[in-house]
């Protein structure tokens, strides 16, 4: 079964990996991006520039800091984990695919070995990147992260490592 955010981005993605396998997509609500508040639709800059203290924390402290009308990582995380848990209570012992977000991403990650959510800025997810982990009530393993090689070459995934990451990303 195929599972995605209910955002047309993830939708898109999850219909083109989806298609050979004729399994439909299921969108679940608990797999959306965080909600950014007044943060949303800002570039970096215009948020440094707007909210300098708020986002000094969220680089620095991103399991503590208030974004204005945002979404906490920690509500987040209860969000993710509620979405994670319907879904393989709903397909123990089976192989799901889920399509979702880097920021969703880090966080599943988080969930899945057991770290708070102040290894956020500790884990990296790239555009398209592949996770593969195993979820159950026995505990949670992650056998791959962050798998780019399906969209480029080695070389260009190390050199994506040396450029300075996005703090927003």
């Amino acid at each position: 079964m195929f599972y995605s955010s209910p955002l047309r981005r993830a939708i898109e993605t999850a219909e083109i990996i989806e298609h050979p396998h004729n399994l439909g997509v299921q969108t679940v609500n608990d797999l959306n991006d965080i909600d950014f508040g007044k943060w949303q639709g800002l570039t970096r800059e215009e948020i440094e520039r707007m909210y300098p203290e708020v986002y000094r924390i969220w680089i620095t402290r991103p399991d503590i800091v208030e974004i204005p009308e945002a979404e906490t990582l920690e509500q987040v995380r209860r969000r993710v984990s509620n979405g994670l848990d319907a879904i393989f209570n709903e397909h123990p012992e089976e192989t799901v695919v889920i399509i979702s977000h880097g920021l969703i991403n880090k966080i599943m990650i988080c969930i899945i070995l057991d770290l708070d959510n102040s290894h956020f800025w500790k884990i990296k997810q790239d555009n398209c990147a592949i996770n593969i982990f195993e979820y159950t009530k026995n505990g949670s393993k992650l056998y791959l992260m962050n798998d780019i090689y399906h969209v480029g070459s080695f070389r260009n995934i190390i050199e994506s490592m040396k450029n300075p990451e996005d703090p927003l990303g």
